[in-house]
């Protein structure tokens, strides 16, 4: 989104990911380095994110905050993840398909929200058997997460929908929308449920690279859901990988459901533990974003030329 990181000084990185590229930079964040940082809001992720919601005709909310997301996992040293659980910088919105792009009829995407946040390192685990590697290169990056409800019926329609919001993304200058490169990558949900019953049990595939693979991954995951239910089993609701070369998914972790995370709140260099069950808590050493109509008129103003955007 920006040349530095989301919530530090730290110039960021050039987003290549291949082996030769996993070896330790100076430009590493410092929020994951262990550098202590005071932690600040890189204001030219803002502005994309605000250009980026008009051209989704989302809502922007004048009051945003950040929250803490506690997890313990190897690509997040720091143990927590700056982003916006509870009052996201944008909410509503649509990506809408037509025949233009490839759709049978008119489809209309709703948008849930659209938030901020810092990036986490890489898992690279196709290194050879039994082996694993974690690339923090990226680790604070700043991160736009685009949230749909669950409209999409195929992974057809999951194609389109990245192929239309990878345009929009390259129109305003979010992104250059280069998946390969990692600026751009897909998490989907998968869940499969007869024809008038609720939605079945979703599992999600984590960090998709590539149009053609999150239409492969679906397709691979719903193949793997039928089979289990038609064996009598159940779907347990769980993170999940995509092995390319075998065509299908694979374990990562379980979703947390009752997750026993710990509170941490720090000031200045002081650390207090909370024991308490939760995962989501205020980010202490953000305030709260605050945006006005005035702020607003120019991106308004920019936005006009993609009234044509169907």
């Amino acid at each position: 989104m920006s040349q530095q990181a989301t919530f530090c000084s730290c110039p960021r990185n050039v987003l290549r990911f291949r082996l030769a590229d996993v070896t330790r930079t100076p430009n590493t964040s410092s929020l994951i380095n262990g550098k202590w940082e005071a932690v600040r809001l890189n204001a030219k992720c803002v502005d994309l994110a605000i250009k980026t919601s008009l051209a989704l005709n989302a809502d922007i909310h004048l009051r945003s905050s950040f929250d803490r997301k506690h997890y313990f996992y190897p690509d997040l040293p720091q143990g927590y993840q700056i982003t916006q659980h509870y009052e996201p910088i944008s909410t509503g919105g649509q990506i809408a398909l037509t025949e233009l792009d490839g759709a049978a009829q008119a489809i209309k995407v709703r948008i849930e929200q659209l938030q901020l946040e810092q990036d986490t390192g890489k898992s690279l685990h196709d290194l050879g058997p039994g082996r694993t590697l974690v690339d923090l290169n990226r680790a604070g990056t700043g991160l736009m997460e685009i949230v749909t409800m669950p409209d999409i019926r195929s992974s057809f329609e999951a194609g389109l929908v990245m192929r239309k919001l990878q345009t929009l993304l390259r129109c305003v200058g979010s992104s250059n929308g280069n998946m390969e490169e990692g600026s751009m990558r897909c998490d989907v949900n998968v869940s499969v449920h007869e024809v008038g019953t609720p939605f079945g049990t979703r599992c999600e595939i984590k960090n998709l690279n590539s149009v053609r693979f999150v239409t492969m991954a679906i397709d691979a995951e719903i193949r793997r859901h039928i089979e289990v239910l038609e064996q009598g089993g159940n779907i347990i609701q769980e993170t999940r990988g995509y092995d390319v070369m075998a065509n299908k998914t694979f374990w990562l972790r379980n979703k947390e459901t009752a997750p026993d995370y710990r509170c941490v709140v720090s000031r200045s260099n002081c650390i207090y533990l909370v024991h308490l069950r939760c995962r989501y808590m205020p980010e202490p050493d953000l305030p709260t974003l605050i945006l006005s109509q005035v702020s607003l008129f120019d991106f308004i103003v920019f936005t006009t030329r993609l009234n044509a955007w169907p």
